[in-house]
């Protein structure tokens, strides 16, 4: 039985012999998987994220050269590197700008680059005439503050906050969603924890997911997320 995520001796074999298959054909090897195997949270107990023999699936793939493992659950982009290993978290579709990892897969290197999801482009080049999707990158900006506001307003009916402190709040949380998504975060880190906005939102998100979560989001950001290359 099981509580946690696992990654079962027999599957560890059979990933072990997949990886020598390719060896031995002179194959490059990508790796994706739903659960996380270098976040912090992968490797503790009582975090929800845990996965049993994930280290030891970690070290398998750093013994086989794989550069690269992709994988998601945490609804998050971010980046880890452990020896010669890199993990990339991909996104989910259903954040506001909406974003995407494209990779550029060569003989030498694997190149990384965040995609935004051009849809007005999209929409002009169909001849569409709904005007959300000729104007989806204002929409989105529109909806993205909307929700910044709304969940502000959400916190603040417990952690009550001043109008001015209100928009400042919600100005921050605008601020860091659009850099985090854009991959501009780890440079804007400082600029953003200066922001008036900082000290009211994290006052207002006390006892709130979105409190510890917005401040793992910018303490964890790398530059990395603006993209990277990665050598065979």
């Amino acid at each position: 039985d099981h509580e946690n995520a696992f990654l079962s001796n027999e599957t560890l074999q059979w990933a072990e012999k997949m990886l020598n298959d390719a060896q031995e054909q002179g194959l490059h090897v990508l790796c994706a998987g739903h659960y996380n195997i270098l976040t912090e949270g992968s490797r503790q107990q009582g975090t929800g994220f845990y996965v049993e023999n994930g280290e030891r699936f970690a070290e398998l793939l750093k013994a086989n050269s794989v550069p690269l493992y992709l994988s998601g659950h945490m609804h998050l982009r971010e980046v880890y590197s452990e020896d010669n290993l890199t993990e990339l978290l991909t996104e989910y579709l259903l954040a506001y700008p909406t974003g995407y990892n494209m990779l550029d897969v060569t003989e030498e290197q694997i190149r990384c680059l965040p995609r935004r999801v051009d849809v007005d482009a999209w929409a002009a080049e169909q001849g569409e005439n709904d005007p959300v999707l000729l104007h989806y990158a204002a929409w989105q900006e529109e909806q993205l503050r909307s929700y910044s506001h709304s969940n502000v307003a959400y916190m603040a009916e417990r952690n009550p906050l001043n109008r001015k402190q209100a928009k400042q709040a919600e100005d921050f949380f605008y601020a860091v969603m659009t850099a985090y998504w854009d991959g501009s975060l780890s440079a804007r880190r400082t600029e953003l924890e200066a922001m008036p906005g900082y000290d009211p939102f994290f006052r207002c998100a006390e006892g709130y997911a979105y409190g510890w979560w917005l401040k793992a989001v910018i303490e964890t950001a790398v530059p990395e997320l603006a993209g990277f290359t990665l050598a065979w």
